[in-house]
């Protein structure tokens, strides 16, 4: 949606782009015919520009006069998540092999003739399959949540360029609070999300967590490391 009268629709499996405008004063349908069927769109905050992926590419619109401004590969496998951060100076995007990366908005509008060899300002490998959504803090150090289909899910730093927690299995206990391990890091959190009382306790264990199971009454935890299973009270 751009606007409060004014709305993008890609058509799912045909190459199509939908402008329609219900302004009651003048309404308006426009219809684009692209290479390939778009799979995610993205628009700034103010309504300016609109992002398209496309197979492993990405299209730039200046919405206001419907000019085609730039084609950037963005990445040799298909494009599976395209979103912007709060502000619209970031595009973040997830691919089909589990990969994440992260434009700069500001140099994929400029007005460099080559820009489809504009290089991501951050790219990632955190996932062995699909990334099947991502998230974007609103403060000005950006951070992306990931979540992939092979079940883990990823926080990056965009400013410091890390991985900052890679969360392999997670289970939840009532309504408010979750027992998280990181993979690859031997390492157990216990988070309650409590309103009267927040807490956060780290356990530090000999190898990471493979798996976790809770019991339907939420007394007992047991956990997969390596060829022995793990209980808690």
């Amino acid at each position: 949606m751009v606007g409060s009268n004014h709305f993008i629709v890609a058509t799912k499996d045909k190459p199509l782009l939908h402008f329609l405008s219900m302004d009651n004063s003048k309404r308006l349908h426009v219809r684009s015919v692209l290479p390939k069927p778009v799979h995610h769109l993205a628009v700034t905050p103010d309504g300016s520009l609109l992002f398209a992926a496309i197979s492993n590419e990405i299209y730039v619109w200046i919405i206001v006069t419907g000019e085609l401004i730039a084609v950037i590969n963005g990445h040799y496998r298909s494009i599976s998540s395209l979103l912007l951060n709060s502000d619209g100076s970031l595009l973040a995007f997830g691919t089909e092999d589990g990969s994440l990366g992260v434009f700069v908005v500001a140099e994929l509008v400029s007005e460099n003739p080559a820009f489809e060899r504009t290089l991501p300002f951050r790219q990632w490998r955190p996932h062995s399959l699909s990334v099947s959504d991502i998230a974007v803090t609103r403060h000005s150090n950006a951070r992306i949540l990931s979540c992939s289909k092979d079940h883990t899910a990823a926080l990056h730093s965009v400013t410091a360029n890390i991985c900052l927690l890679k969360v392999g299995s997670v289970e939840m206990v009532g309504s408010n609070h979750f027992i998280v391990a990181t993979k690859d890091k031997p390492l157990l959190h216990f988070l309650s999300m409590d309103n009267s009382k927040r807490l956060h306790v780290r356990s530090v264990l000999p190898k990471p967590v493979h798996h976790l199971a809770v019991t339907p009454d939420g007394s007992l935890l047991f956990a997969a490391i390596s060829n022995e299973i793990y209980v808690w009270i």
